[in-house]
């Protein structure tokens, strides 16, 4: 009776442990979801020149307003992901016009929050240690400033209902850089509208 109840365990053990990774090598394959198809040559030639010009026109723009003002500007890299899926994964929902605005003026928000938050002087938990108990001030340490203002920009963005992966970063930028201000949102809203009607009129070209 022992061992038929031993052997039995065994099997239940090892059906279990079949299950898990059926499951686990479906989710590793990602559920039947087939990558993106390849693109014609003429597609991509078409891709390359609709990505040159409108960063082009971006980075134009920004230079412009350092001129005018130094510190209301933006990075053009920050662009970079999403003109991918503009122009590379057009049908994509997550490259809509609303959900590049909303996503953006979110995460930003979010990072400019965090932001506000103090330091206490040290990038880590490791670091509070390092700082005599007299000196010490109240704070939350960098790097979870960073981890909490991610956190928080990306679920945000899926309870909204708004989600840009590209816009993520903003979130993780703001909260890390005293020097970028909210005022910089008007610039990055404004390389969204060059972005966004741009890639309109390329795209229905």
């Amino acid at each position: 009776a022992f061992a038929q109840n031993a052997t039995d365990a065994i099997r239940c053990f090892a059906s279990y442990v079949s299950t898990k990774l059926k499951k686990s090598i479906r989710k590793y394959r990602g559920a039947g979801v087939l990558a993106p198809p390849r693109h014609s040559l003429f597609e991509s030639i078409t891709i390359f020149a609709g990505v040159f010009l409108v960063m082009l026109a971006l980075v134009g723009f920004n230079h412009c307003l350092g001129v005018l003002e130094p510190e209301f500007t933006y990075e053009g890299a920050w662009y970079a992901s999403s003109i991918c899926i503009i122009f590379a994964l057009t049908a994509a929902p997550v490259g809509q016009p609303r959900q590049i605005f909303l996503a953006h003026t979110w995460c930003i928000l979010v990072g400019f929050i965090f932001q506000q938050i103090p330091t206490g002087g040290f990038e880590t938990m490791f670091d509070i240690n390092k700082i005599p108990k007299v000196e010490r001030v109240s704070g939350l340490p960098l790097t979870w400033k960073q981890a909490f203002s991610t956190a928080f920009g990306i679920s945000g963005q899926a309870y909204l209902g708004i989600i840009h992966p590209p816009a993520s970063s903003l979130a993780f930028i703001f909260a890390s850089e005293p020097t970028w201000k909210f005022k910089n949102l008007l610039p990055i809203l404004g390389g969204d509208v060059i972005m966004v009607i741009m890639s309109m009129i390329i795209l229905n070209l």
